[in-house]
């Protein structure tokens, strides 16, 4: 019984013991009756026989076994010598994976006998288990199936009843395997099963070739980019069916655009969504004309403004297929074309909001809102209304819509929209849950993109560098293991940021190249986030001619980034420190071109911040003390620097509370009030440690070692009527 217990899996139940052992003769188990002489010498014994015979009988055998068994109960008896141990009423696991391992090898060393004894156990477990123990026990009996499929015995696949028995386990082990976020195991039996399907399988049985294919596919996605060549020829396999309808090929479609993005080929990606929708009738030009963007704008502005978002849940579901399946590749095509910077995307929200309040409400309606309230806080400028529809899309997740969309609901509106009117730290625990929603549906895309801006969000509002820079390396290498060559880079051009400011290079293994090589060998939007952190390190050494330099190199005085980044926190915090960059080069050089790139800046910082952002209200009071300073108010610019100290103190923004007190320090230097200087330069380079900006720090104070030196002479006060001059 020992050998085919071990067949059954790491643990089992009472009753799948008790059939195994009531159907030896079935199984072919044999056991020998063991001499005196065979316990004293295991050499002597010359029966060569595997322990697993052909289905006759052995009477001789099943009388000495039956015996026994009278006289023992084998479970008990397993338990007391240890090879199992009980661990609920009705079942028990082997004690160690050794002893599994070691009685599985008891029938002997052929693998013939090892693939027959595997059969029948598989034959035995279907005729027998009911339902619910089939379910239960589902992988066992796959995982016997194709081991006997497997091997060289091929009397199995004579019977095409028991063929497609096999198939269709297969089929439900890969959908059990996937509904638990075991991918890689789910691609295998669905491949598996693909491998049983006969030569014309596409003609005798499409659906079940249909669904095995497009599962599979599926499955390989979201095993990451380790399997795109094979997700690329499942898709291609399906795509190429010419019998197969066009709405039954909308799995492979979708895969297959989701897996050419996650590849950063967002224009192949972008020029599939346009393809497939042409071919759903909804087509889209492939640039978009800035009248038809206007005059969208303008509409979308008058219905989302004379409606509340609620009324939305009022509309009929949608039922087409075409149109469900068009607002999915909607979805899909507004995210490459926002990394793109083409028009074509705000074309297709308007398009995606018209159809669902013309054809009614579907699964994809959380993320076409949080589009509608991208488009309305960053292109429009009205944030108050993005809101509401963000947190609208937020409730729907919420409160039960498809999973399937909850990490992308959580990237766009967190990433792109509530920042606008709630403060960063409040909003950024949501990508936590974008992130482990997207790793259990297998939406890896969006749940990495949402743990890359928790990161990012991270130190850009303040939180502890020490405690970001190990879970940035960590994070780092699961984006490394799910093969997502994109945010991998981006996390790691973080991990340059973080381990700049702090000076500890511990948490930069040792395969990430440098900013440099990933400034000329990454793509546009990489070269891009690396001039970020160039520009952003500049800053915060005091290397403000080279800080030019980049804004030069990036053509963001163009306005450049407006495109690439719109609606990132990034964006605005970028702005305000180039805004003040530029003011001290022309505190340095007193030219005016400096002071023009900096009124540009703060022009644009004041926008954002008369939309009631509150992210920037400490920002401004700092750009309008460094604009007073530079115009000789003395008094006005203190008032301004107090109260930016103050609020950034009052919300946790360390970074921007020892930024208040640098720039406050400097002002204080001009006026050579050595003193005052003093006192908040020291603030300065404090806070900065306390936020684990070591190296800026230190930077800091050797910047202004002037200041923070020691005297060269203290006199000290008399004792008694000796004078004591310490040097």
């Amino acid at each position: 019984i020992l050998p085919a217990m071990a067949h059954v899996g790491s643990q089992f139940s009472i009753d799948v013991f008790e059939l195994v052992s009531s159907n030896r003769h079935e199984l072919g188990i044999h056991r020998r009756p063991v001499s005196a002489s065979n316990e004293n010498d295991s050499g002597s014994d010359t029966d060569s026989s595997d322990g697993v015979g052909d289905d006759g009988n052995d009477d001789n055998d099943d009388h000495m076994q039956n015996k026994n068994d009278a006289d023992i109960d084998p479970l008990s008896s397993f338990e007391k010598h240890g090879f199992v141990q009980r661990i609920s009423k009705t079942h028990f696991k082997w004690a160690h994976d050794r002893i599994r391992e070691a009685a599985s090898t008891l029938i002997g060393g052929r693998l013939d006998a090892t693939i027959r004894l595997q059969h029948r156990l598989a034959k035995l477990l279907i005729k027998n288990l009911s339902p619910q123990q089939t379910e239960e026990m589902l992988f066992t009996i796959v995982n016997l199936l194709n081991a006997q499929i497997a091997s060289t015995c091929t009397s199995f696949r004579r019977s095409s009843a028991q063929q497609m028995e096999a198939i269709e386990l297969n089929l439900r082990a890969g959908k059990k395997a996937a509904k638990s976020s075991a991918f890689r195991q789910a691609a295998e039996y669905l491949s598996c099963g693909i491998d049983m399907l006969p030569p014309n399988h596409w003609e005798t049985h499409t659906q079940l070739s249909l669904e095995l294919h497009s599962r599979a596919a599926e499955a390989y996605m979201c095993c990451g980019n380790t399997a795109a060549d094979e997700t690329q020829r499942l898709c291609d396999i399906i795509i190429s069916q010419p019998h197969v309808e066009l709405l039954d090929k909308e799995v492979a479609y979708n895969v297959l655009i989701e897996s050419i993005g996650s590849q950063d080929r967002m224009q192949d990606a972008l020029d599939m969504c346009i393809k497939v929708l042409a071919k759903l009738r909804c087509k889209f030009p492939k640039r978009a004309i800035k009248m038809h963007v206007v005059l969208g704008a303008i509409n979308l502005m008058r219905v989302v403004k004379s409606m509340d978002p609620n009324e939305l849940t009022k509309l009929p579901k949608m039922t087409d297929r075409s149109k469900i399946w068009a607002l999915k590749i909607i979805d899909k095509l507004t995210t490459y074309a926002y990394f793109l910077g083409s028009d074509i995307q705000a074309l297709a929200v308007f398009r995606g909001f018209w159809w669902t309040l013309k054809f009614g409400i579907s699964d994809e309606a959380p993320v076409l809102i949080a589009q509608v309230a991208v488009t309305l806080a960053c292109h429009l400028g009205d944030g108050d209304t993005g809101k509401l529809y963000a947190d609208y899309a937020l409730s729907l997740i919420e409160n039960g819509a498809s999973p399937l969309f909850a990490s992308r609901v959580y990237f766009i509106t967190n990433g792109l929209v509530q920042h606008w009117r709630c403060m960063v730290p409040l909003t950024r625990k949501s990508f936590l849950k974008g992130y482990q929603t997207g790793l259990s549906v297998g939406d890896t895309n969006n749940g990495l993109f949402c743990i890359y801006l928790y990161l990012e969000y991270g130190w850009r509002s303040g939180s502890s560098l020490t405690e970001l820079a190990p879970n940035a390396q960590m994070y780092a290498r699961q984006m490394v293991e799910f093969n997502h060559p994109k945010l991998r880079d981006y996390t790691w051009i973080t991990m340059h940021n973080i381990a700049a400011m702090s000076g500890d290079v511990t948490c930069m293994d040792d395969d990430i190249p440098s900013l440099q090589t990933m400034k000329t060998t990454c793509q546009e939007h990489h070269r891009a986030t690396v001039q970020l952190v160039e520009m952003n390190l500049a800053f915060m050494f005091g290397d403000y001619e080279k800080l030019l330099k980049v804004i030069h190199e990036s053509r963001m005085q163009k306005g450049s980034y407006l495109v690439s980044m719109l609606g990132l926190v990034a964006l605005y915090q970028l702005y305000f420190c180039n805004a003040i960059g530029c003011l001290s080069l022309y505190h340095q050089t007193k030219k005016r071109s400096h002071l023009r790139f900096a009124a540009a800046f703060t022009r644009q910082v004041r926008r954002w911040a008369n939309q009631n952002n509150p992210n920037l209200k400490h920002c401004m009071e700092i750009l309008d003390a460094e604009w007073d300073s530079k115009k000789g108010n003395a008094k006005a610019a203190i008032a301004h620097y107090d109260n930016a100290i103050r609020m950034a103190g009052r919300i946790g923004a360390t970074h921007h509370h020892a930024l208040a007190h640098e720039r406050a320090g400097l002002h204080y230097l001009r006026r050579r009030d050595a003193g005052n200087a003093k006192y908040h330069l020291e603030m300065a380079s404090k806070l900065y440690a306390d936020w684990g900006a070591f190296a800026v720090s230190n930077s800091l104070r050797e910047r202004h070692s002037n200041i923070f030196r020691p005297p060269d002479e203290i006199i000290v006060s008399p004792v008694s009527s000796v004078s004591l001059t310490l040097n």
